[in-house]
């Protein structure tokens, strides 16, 4: 028989006192027994809410994961171009404003190109738009192939334009890396016979590199690679060419 101090020890509140007087000794195990029985409901409560809070906490914790993931999955959307996978303006201005800033404090070269499918509005008249987003697919995998560092970045810059950025790349290295990019396009040999320049899909590439400093601002940098660019479109296309930026220091 369980008796009162038995199941003190025992800490077990499903127990009960067996103590059948009608004395002062019975009274306190009646009320003693009332009392475990209380305290058994009681456990049995917090035990349920405590489960139920666990569980609360573990769907907190799903829905935030959730959160984070869909916030993560929106960050990566506004800052890529949906058709290519490549970067945005967006995230290109970001970029751009960070290497800059880096490059000016370690005296390190910033080199970018701009690349025009040549031709590209008489490839999309003549195959349509279909096979026009599938030519802008492969050149944008040709550029990410290019952007091989961490640091560098291929962003899709307009229709059939896109640009990279290769943060401490020289201008011979940013020219072999067009000549590389240009090499790449011709020999996927997509067909384009209404390309004046030849009979599959070519692209022009304008290089311009600047150790970044306070004479020069990262528009003088876009905009002496897109002066490349006109320059190589002026003379057939289909090639790379390099502009060199001028300072109020030169």
């Amino acid at each position: 028989k369980a008796d009162i101090s038995g199941i003190s020890k025992a800490m077990d509140y499903s127990l009960r006192a067996n103590i059948n007087k009608n004395d002062e000794i019975g009274a306190l195990s009646r009320e003693f027994n009332a009392m475990l029985g209380m305290i058994e409901s009681n456990n049995t409560e917090l035990l349920r809410l405590n489960a139920e809070l666990t569980s609360k906490h573990q769907k907190v914790l799903e829905i935030q994961n959730e959160l984070q993931s869909a916030n993560a999955e929106l960050k990566r959307l506004s800052e890529h171009d949906p058709l290519t996978g490549l970067s945005n303006r967006l995230a290109l201005e970001k970029k751009l404003e960070q290497a800059w800033e880096i490059l000016s404090r370690t005296g390190d070269p910033l080199s970018v190109m701009l690349a025009d499918i040549d031709h590209f509005k008489l490839y999309n008249d003549r195959y349509g738009h279909q096979a026009g987003d599938d030519a802008l697919k492969r050149v944008a995998n040709a550029l990410t192939e290019a952007a091989q560092r961490k640091s560098d970045m291929a962003a899709r810059y307009g229709g059939e334009e896109f640009l990279l950025v290769l943060p401490g790349t020289d201008a011979d290295a940013a020219m072999e890396i067009a000549a590389s990019i240009r090499k790449q396009i011709i020999a996927a040999n997509i067909e384009h016979d209404r390309n004046p320049v030849a009979p599959f899909l070519t692209i022009s590439i304008g290089v311009s590199t600047v150790i970044p400093c306070s004479d020069l601002t990262m528009r003088d940098l876009i905009n002496a690679a897109d002066m490349a660019l006109y320059q190589v479109k002026e003379k057939g296309r289909n090639n790379f060419g390099h502009q060199v930026i001028e300072t109020s220091a030169e």
